[in-house]
């Protein structure tokens, strides 16, 4: 299992993209220990209702299960160090770690390549409806430059255990 995890402040403004909710209701989704996609309780479109619990409860849930190994990634990370992190991944999943084959899968991976991609098959099936595109900016930091002192604020406050052990910085908390 290879699980991918991203700044919670991030998270939260790429829900509102993604989904057209407003900043607030991403940061009390991310807070909801009740959160779901598709919080129906069937069906939603082409998808079920999927459990997804507060962010560090989720986050939680694979960083300290045993049952099966996993391989926490940053998102991050990918970005920052992504030689270095796709040679982990290939490791952990057994795979060739020669350099030409991991630059490769990068430049494949990448950001510019999923959204051209997404733009020559006519959208990316996954993408709500109501969401402009699936692949947006791929940045990281826009949870700092988009979310509010107090938006910012209640994500710490709430998350800060598992912030901290992933090394995810936020302001200061109360």
């Amino acid at each position: 299992m290879v699980y991918i995890l991203r700044h919670p402040e991030d998270v939260a403004v790429s829900l509102s993209h993604f989904f057209s909710w407003p900043l607030d209701r991403c940061v009390d989704s991310l807070l909801d220990p009740n959160a779901a996609l598709v919080p129906g309780e069937r069906f939603g479109g082409h998808q079920v209702r999927q459990y997804m619990g507060r962010w560090d409860q989720h986050v939680r849930s694979w960083a300290d299960q045993t049952q099966l190994p996993v391989l926490i990634m940053r998102y991050e990370d990918m970005l920052a160090k992504g030689s270095e992190t796709f040679t982990e991944l290939a490791t952990f999943l057994g795979l060739t770690t020669d350099s030409k084959l991991i630059n490769q899968a990068l430049e494949n991976t990448s950001i510019d390549r999923l959204k051209k991609l997404e733009e020559d098959v006519d959208g990316f099936a996954e993408k709500p409806a109501g969401c402009e595109r699936f692949f947006r900016s791929g940045r990281t930091g826009e949870g700092a430059e988009q979310l509010s002192i107090e938006q910012r604020k209640r994500l710490a406050n709430g998350l800060s255990e598992a912030m901290n052990r992933f090394e995810y910085e936020g302001p200061e908390v109360d």
